[in-house]
């Protein structure tokens, strides 16, 4: 069975109000969405430290190491010392990764937080961050080099 424990380095608080708070979480590999909402102990860890310890009523948006499918805000249902226990995401994102732009220098690479752009030639994944896939595809379009009359 694989390791279920999230750890605090896997965590970001997104905001902290003065009522809720939002949790983002970045699964491992062997970590999926569903095995996560089903396993109320692999908490332990987050409820034990201050920063990220997370009440009734507070949301968690899970996203899977590869990129392809993120949870919507999960709002948490029970909080106890160790255990916690997800509601049904608000929404499911499953992204495809065959219908992303490609061209022959760049491709747009889905990512947790959005999309980026992947250099084809050494596999370079840029840090610029786009919301949505046809931002990602305009840029892509952008840096084709300008044709000469």
């Amino acid at each position: 069975m694989a390791d279920l424990k999230i750890t605090a380095s896997q965590c970001i608080v997104d905001s902290h109000g003065q009522v809720f708070k939002h949790l983002v979480v970045n699964l491992k590999a062997e970590q999926s969405i569903a095995e996560i909402r089903e396993t109320p102990e692999a908490w332990i860890a987050i409820q034990q430290e201050s920063t990220f310890a997370v009440k009734k009523g507070d949301s968690v948006t899970l996203i899977s190491q590869d990129g392809l499918s993120m949870a919507l805000e999960c709002i948490v249902t029970k909080a106890l010392a160790g255990d916690v226990w997800l509601g049904k995401p608000s929404r499911m994102v499953k992204l495809e990764a065959d219908s992303l732009f490609s061209d022959e220098h760049h491709s747009v690479v889905a990512r947790g937080t959005g999309y980026c752009l992947k250099r084809l030639r050494d596999g370079h994944v840029e840090d610029g961050i786009f919301a949505t896939a046809k931002a990602a595809e305009m840029e892509v379009v952008r840096r084709q080099p300008k044709k000469v009359a």
